[in-house]
């Protein structure tokens, strides 16, 4: 048995692999029923996409060259509508099998359309691996005398933390929410009053990328006023002592503080104004007194005693003024 099929133009069986038809030389063009791709007329498999070629021909048994030639005369002569219908049923069968292949896809165009955006999404991904949260929109906020609300906010969630020190030591830090969220706060507590902060944020996704921020600073309270403080009670004290000391004269007190914050006892200063006689003159001086080292802080409603050296002969009539330098 041997495959033909049927000249488009005269409607003459061909033996398939002829270039041209036999009768009437009309050229013929091979498609792929697959992918549609026109391809050589011997070949046996599509160049383009490696599908095997079955084609639906027609097929005729052998017979002898005279019973050919009669077979041919009668096919030879048909009238013009049958080639016309062939050659567009060819075309509607074509069409559609180069839809349905372009439906189905190709074995090998899957494959590519899968690689390439897992490449991509690979690469994306191992991007974000990397990326740092960036931190924005730092804000100091409900200021009060011991406390501060710390709140800053991130492209992506990531855990807060605050590292925060006097003078820029960081030698504290908050501790560290891990909850990954975009909007932070924190709140930092046992605050000094008139003392000034610095501090940096933390912030850390959920792949380990860490941001910090810049440091900023901020001021907690304002100093107290004299008042603050009040000499509750002073005397002058003659010591005796054996020679080489003598005799000495101290003013001895006791400062209290009314304020509503503690003071450090380094920022108090007692001044202690006094008169001297000497050969029948009168003479001023000043001194100021030493506060006990201990405690190192006059808390509220606390007292704290003071004393100083004034010259032997100092008149009683002195006076004692407390101020406060700074506060805590």
């Amino acid at each position: 048995m041997k495959n033909y099929f049927r000249c488009y133009k005269c409607g003459v069986l061909n033996i398939h692999g002829l270039s041209t038809c036999s009768r009437c030389g009309a050229p013929f063009q091979y498609f792929c029923p697959a992918c549609g791709v026109q391809i050589e007329p011997v070949s046996s498999a599509c160049q383009n996409c490696g599908s095997p070629l079955h084609w639906p021909f027609e097929k005729e048994d052998e017979q002898s060259q005279d019973d050919k030639g009669a077979e041919r005369e009668k096919v030879s002569a048909p009238s013009w509508i049958l080639p016309t219908v062939l050659s567009l049923v060819v075309f509607i069968v074509a069409a559609g099998i180069f839809t349905f292949a372009q439906m189905v896809q190709s074995p090998q165009q899957p494959v590519t359309n899968i690689v390439a955006p897992s490449s991509q999404t690979q690469s994306e991904n191992t991007t974000a691996y990397r990326v740092p949260p960036k931190i924005r929109d730092i804000v100091v906020d409900n200021l009060s005398l011991t406390t501060v609300d710390i709140r800053w906010v991130t492209d992506k969630p990531s855990s807060s933390q605050v590292m925060w020190s006097q003078e820029g030591e960081y030698a504290q830090t908050s501790v560290q929410k891990e909850a990954l969220v975009t909007q932070h706060e924190i709140q930092l507590s046992d605050l000094k009053v008139n003392t000034i902060y610095l501090f940096k944020v933390r912030s850390v996704d959920q792949y380990g990328n860490e941001a910090v921020s810049d440091q900023i600073a901020f001021n907690v309270g304002s100093p107290y006023g004299k008042n603050s403080v009040i000499v509750l009670t002073h005397s002058m004290v003659v010591d005796e002592q054996p020679k080489p000391v003598g005799t000495r004269t101290y003013i001895r007190g006791m400062v209290k503080n009314i304020g509503d914050l503690p003071i450090s006892v380094r920022d108090v200063r007692v001044t202690i104004s006094f008169k001297v006689a000497e050969a029948g003159k009168t003479s001023a001086g000043q001194v100021v007194a030493t506060l006990d080292a201990s405690p190192e802080k006059i808390s509220s409603g606390e007292t704290h005693n003071f004393s100083a050296l004034v010259p032997n002969n100092s008149l009683p009539d002195y006076t004692v003024e407390v101020e406060v330098l700074r506060s805590l």
